[in-house]
């Protein structure tokens, strides 16, 4: 009988307890897993603080993409012109910002996409904990009705989101979430991200609103003062001309080195793209200043300087004579004339293209030609022929009443014959001058132009401004070389530095004299650039601009009142409960209940309060707009109220948002006290948002604050 061996107990339970390790790993590593998929390491850190509010890790990952979510989707057209140069497959970091437009308005410190989101969301953040932060320590808020408000607000934006979820085609709220937002967030960061924002939001308004009522006329005053150019406008005709094509003369160096010579591989480039160029030989570019290359090149500036020169010359001749103009119409007239020269050249270069020699036709009859059409045209243009139309048959007279009353059939003959010689796109060309001549609005006082058109107005006012007078309507404002633009920027410059390096002295906020010292550092960068063009400048020229403007209106404050109105909107919203399906059945609607309104009242004339009764069910949630200045809303609604004059009218307008039944309650003060009652209230905001930083510290984990900009979802 075989013998059984003693179990030993000991290495039995040795290899239990080993079994029972790895188990527990296993399990912990399985539940570490879960836990770190569920946010809650982010959910625990605090990755932004003030006195009374924090950000966790989570928050500031949803808010984080939020603020690029929101960018992109802001200037995503841009994007896709190729005006804002960003790509969302490449890393932040790698991608340097090239903003051709200036629509971002980043400064030259910022280089990567990586610092400008950094700033963005850092900014933003800061912004919506000052304000909460505020709001918690002013006696004049309803701080608990804030936060109550908040809640609520939160829990609406989560049930809109949950809708988007849907309609998106997502199953689960939370996939939908991490997908959008990042893996740590869930619900609840949600929330507490968007009860913060409605919290500071509520107190911005509060708070802007509180400065506005509060204005006094003094303040007002003053903002109108210390902003005086924006208040002004005039209007003008003005034109100029200008030749803005840099010329480069040769540099022997250029062409040394054959075959590696920039000029060289340049000539190779050149005669690739067009066929019809010899390709060039690499020992023409062997030799410096006595190369064949280097010869021509510089005979071709020569040339083109020359011919620069001359049309200097013109073009100074017809702005002198354009500024002598004795009224509106020579002033126009002038510059059709001019501008019909060009016109016409390049219409008959392009036709004559199609000719054989012997169907040209001589100068003299060309000039003849041209002559008989001109007239004509440059005429019908003042007048305001600017589109007649025909038959198909051109003679037919039948439908060519013209769009300005006063010209009559003799001109419009004229117009017909015109077009019938000449391309359509000379005319449209013509109109378009006319329309682009035209100016109207306040005008920079650091211009001559602006100097001379608004310079001599500040005084009316009862305060100087330097020694700025107004010059007369008809000025040849002058010549502008590049090279006293670029001493006058050079100038500028240097001003500026002066003055922010004054500023940094006697800064004592560390984070204030960090701003000034990165702003001096780019000023002087700018500075360096620009002195390197004022060396090189003597190699360039061709650089000139001439003005000359007409005056049809004075500079002059608008002194007109602003107005109060109201209106009830009916809109089209096919197939949509409480709207209209066709433009139709708006405007029956709103006949039918204007009739109804002015029954109400006395030969047309109704109160404010008869007129509100029957505002329960416009579309728009606003019935009456108080301080209406001109050019705040669409035109059609704004020339109705800018043409009543009895309180109390009511009356139809159709404009692309709808019919609206109008009623006109009365004016109110200025436009002018109005733009600086709004300009003043934005400036004390801002103000008051300098003393919330001075009063709040806010601290950002910094490294967080990148490490969560690198992985924003694109």
């Amino acid at each position: 009988m075989a013998q059984v061996k003693p179990i030993n107990n000991n290495k039995t339970n040795a290899n239990a307890r080993i079994a029972s390790i790895v188990a527990i790993v296993i399990l912990l590593a399985f539940v570490v897993a879960l836990v770190a998929n569920s946010g809650i390491f982010m959910r625990m850190k605090t990755a932004v603080e003030s006195e009374n509010f924090e950000f966790s890790g989570s928050m500031l990952t949803y808010y984080t993409n939020l603020v690029f979510q929101n960018w992109y989707s802001n200037y995503y057209y841009y994007i896709l012109l190729g005006y804002i140069n960003f790509n969302p497959n490449l890393p932040l970091e790698e991608q340097t910002i090239k903003d051709t437009y200036g629509f971002l308005g980043v400064g030259s410190d910022v280089k990567t996409y990586h610092d400008y989101f950094y700033n963005n969301v850092k900014e933003a953040v800061s912004e919506v904990l000052l304000y909460c932060e505020a709001a918690k320590v002013d006696p004049e808020s309803d701080y608990a009705k804030m936060e109550a408000d908040a809640e609520q607000y939160a829990k609406d934006y989560v049930a809109y989101l949950k809708d988007q979820a849907t309609a998106y085609g997502y199953t689960s709220f939370t996939t939908y979430i991490r997908e959008a937002f990042g893996a740590d967030v869930n619900e609840g960061d949600i929330k507490k991200v968007q009860k913060l924002v409605s919290i500071a939001s509520a107190y911005a308004t509060e708070l802007s609103k509180r400065i506005y009522d509060n204005m006094t006329d003094d303040r007002k005053v003053q903002y109108f003062k210390d902003n005086f150019e924006s208040f002004f406008k005039a209007e003008y005709l003005t034109f100029s001309v200008s030749y803005p094509e840099e010329v480069t003369y040769p540099k022997a160096e250029d062409y040394e080195g054959g075959e590696e010579s920039a000029a060289y591989k340049a000539a190779v480039k050149a005669a690739a793209n067009d066929k019809t160029l010899t390709p060039p030989l690499a020992d023409d570019y062997v030799g410096g200043e006595n190369s064949k290359a280097y010869q021509e090149a510089k005979k071709e500036a020569e040339l083109i300087k020359a011919k620069n020169d001359l049309k200097k010359i013109t073009d100074e001749e017809f702005i002198q004579k354009l500024a002598a103009s004795a009224d509106e119409k020579e002033f126009k007239k002038n510059i059709l004339e001019y501008v019909f020269d060009d016109q016409f050249k390049n219409a008959y270069d392009t036709a004559v293209k199609n000719f054989k020699d012997e169907e040209k036709p001589s100068e003299e009859e060309l000039a003849e030609f041209k002559e008989s059409v001109k007239q004509a045209i440059i005429d019908a243009t003042l007048e305001g022929l600017t589109d007649i139309p025909k038959d198909d048959d051109s003679n037919s007279d039948e439908g060519t009443a013209a769009q300005d009353e006063t010209t009559t059939d003799e001109n419009a003959k004229k117009w017909i014959e015109a077009k019938e010689k000449l391309p359509a796109s000379v005319i449209t060309n013509l109109n378009s001058v006319l329309t682009s001549a035209k100016k109207t609005g306040a005008y920079s006082l650091n211009t001559d132009l602006g100097n001379k058109l608004f310079g001599g107005v500040k005084a009316e006012y009862g305060f100087d401004y330097e020694s700025y007078e107004t010059q007369g309507t008809n000025a040849a404002v002058g010549e502008k070389w590049y090279e006293n633009t670029l001493l006058a920027n050079k100038n500028s410059i240097e001003y500026s530095i002066t003055k922010y390096k004054a500023e940094l002295a006697a800064e004592t906020d560390e984070t204030k004299k960090k701003d000034l010292e990165t702003t001096i550092e780019t000023l002087e960068k700018k500075l360096e650039e620009i002195n390197e063009t004022i060396a090189d400048v003597e190699t360039k020229t061709g650089y000139y601009a001439f003005s000359a403007y007409y005056v049809t209106e004075a500079a002059h404050r608008d002194d007109a009142n602003s107005r109060n109105v109201g209106h009830i909107l009916f809109q089209v919203q096919k197939d949509t409960e409480g709207y209209y399906n066709t433009k139709d059945e708006a405007k029956a609607a709103a006949e039918k209940l204007l009739e109804t309104i002015k029954a109400a009242g006395q030969d047309g004339i109704v109160t404010k309060e008869v007129f509100e009764s029957f505002a329960a069910d416009t579309h728009d949630s606003k019935v009456f707009y108080e301080d209406v200045c001109e050019g705040e809303m669409v035109e059609a609604f704004e020339t109705w109220l800018f043409e009543a004059t009895q309180v109390g009218s009511v009356g139809l307008v159709e404009t692309e948002y709808g019919w609206h039944i109008m009623f006109y309650e009365g004016e109110s003060e200025p436009q002018w006290m109005e733009q600086a009652q709004d300009g003043a209230t934005s400036e004390d905001l801002n103000k008051e948002y300098e003393k919330m930083e001075a009063a709040h510290a806010i601290n950002f984990n910094e490294e967080m604050l990148a490490q969560l900009v690198s992985g924003i979802i694109q």
